[in-house]
């Protein structure tokens, strides 16, 4: 929803923190979680929907459906510098879905609606470059992240980010960020999950950000030789985007008293 910007600088009005230990090392970790100052990029792309069908791990997430077997696969990159715990940076690879038997398959219209229309955003990888980010992520609030090697490279019409395990490039995207002039503000609640232990762990949140007016979809992505890399290009995803998102004025809310686990 569109907000003032008096509204975008009291986000975090009010919270009240609490400490919350990570079970398998006792460190105690703030709760809610918070982003105060960010830089995000995204791209969505469209991808062979039989082929992403078959890296979900139950049949109960339900990804877009497009003509000609196509649906919708985007990749997200955020560059934290104010945190409530050591700055990381993450790189997110996402699905979005309808979770049920039998449901229908979200369309392109739903993408286009607040908050992604009710969709979930299935997380199929997702790589931080900390420790602390990892198990704060993993044990606290549902993720199932790896750590690996982020960097972004800031060119004067794109920004950049290459994604690295052990010196072996699994991703590379850009996106454009010309910006020309700066849109509303804006503040959505949105659902992402992830799938383990046999079990849905889906945490809803609260973002803002504010993007360019009119942001051109222009961007690049290459997979590299890792397996992963591999793996995702086995997807047939297009080597230019639908959309792409670029902010530096990205915050959030995660909070592990919104994280819903169950079985599908």
């Amino acid at each position: 929803m569109k907000i003032s910007e008096k509204e975008y600088q009291e986000f975090f009005k009010d919270l009240e923190f609490r400490n919350t230990a990570v079970p398998s090392t006792g460190e105690l970790f703030q709760m809610p979680l918070v982003g105060e100052k960010a830089i995000q990029m995204a791209a969505f792309y469209t991808a062979s929907r039989s082929k992403v069908m078959d890296i979900l791990p139950i049949p109960e997430l339900v990804p877009v459906e497009l003509p000609n077997n196509q649906t919708i696969l985007g990749i997200v990159a955020i560059e934290y510098h104010k945190r409530n715990i050591p700055n990381y940076s993450e790189v997110v690879v996402i699905v979005p879905v309808k979770i049920g038997e039998s449901v229908a398959p979200p369309t392109l219209e739903d993408l286009m609606e607040e908050g992604f229309g009710g969709c979930t955003l299935f997380v199929r990888h997702i790589a931080v470059n900390t420790r602390i980010a990892t198990i704060v992520g993993n044990e606290l609030l549902g993720y199932s992240k790896f750590q690996a090697d982020i960097r972004f490279v800031n060119m004067p019409e794109e920004r950049i980010c290459v994604l690295e395990d052990g010196g072996e490039e699994i991703l590379t995207f850009s996106v454009n960020s010309k910006v020309e002039e700066w849109g509303d503000w804006e503040r959505n609640t949105m659902s992402v999950c992830t799938y383990k232990n046999d079990r849905i762990y889906r945490l809803t949140y609260k973002s803002q950000t504010r993007v360019a007016a009119d942001h051109q979809p222009k961007g690049a992505l290459v997979f590299g030789p890792h397996s992963l890399g591999k793996i995702l290009d086995g997807l047939d995803v297009a080597k230019q985007p639908v959309m792409t998102l670029f902010s530096p004025y990205f915050q959030l809310i995660s909070d592990d008293n919104n994280l819903e686990v169950f079985k599908p």
